[in-house]
């Protein structure tokens, strides 16, 4: 785990509150230790800031990508991609429709 380039990307979804609705592996460092530790570093920081009505896609939701660095990118900011969809659930099911990406920007999420 002291290899200084591994980068664990996850899909990171938060409902209209801030809370962690769910995690998803996009891209896996490899080690499973580490991988881990960046899920588990979401789950520790939430819940999360109120999101600004501007990035809520759709269905209410918040859609993040984020890279997890081992170097001293570690888990910063600017390893985020948010996105907002266009998938408002207009069937009444609790399950999110295929997400059609709207818009994407890279950065820190806006506030």
């Amino acid at each position: 785990m002291n290899d200084l380039k591994l980068v664990a990307k996850l899909e990171i979804v938060l409902d209209g509150k801030g809370n962690v609705d769910k995690i998803a592996m996009v891209r896996t460092s490899g080690i499973t230790g580490f991988d881990g530790a960046a899920i588990s570093a979401v789950y520790a920081a939430a819940p999360f800031p109120t999101p600004p009505i501007a990035i809520l896609s759709g269905n209410g939701k918040v859609y993040l990508h984020w890279k997890f660095h081992r170097n001293g990118d570690a888990c910063g900011t600017p390893g985020v991609n948010y996105f907002i969809l266009d998938n408002g659930d207009k069937s009444g099911s609790k399950e999110d429709p295929p997400p059609h990406r709207r818009h994407a920007s890279t950065g820190p999420t806006p506030g």
